[in-house]
């Protein structure tokens, strides 16, 4: 889902990022 106007790409590492604690 790359190449979308107006919406960026949502990289796996900011989701991991935000929550570390459900690791």
């Amino acid at each position: 889902m790359e190449g979308e106007p107006g919406r960026p790409p949502r990289p796996v590492q900011t989701i991991l990022r935000i929550n570390p604690e459900r690791d």
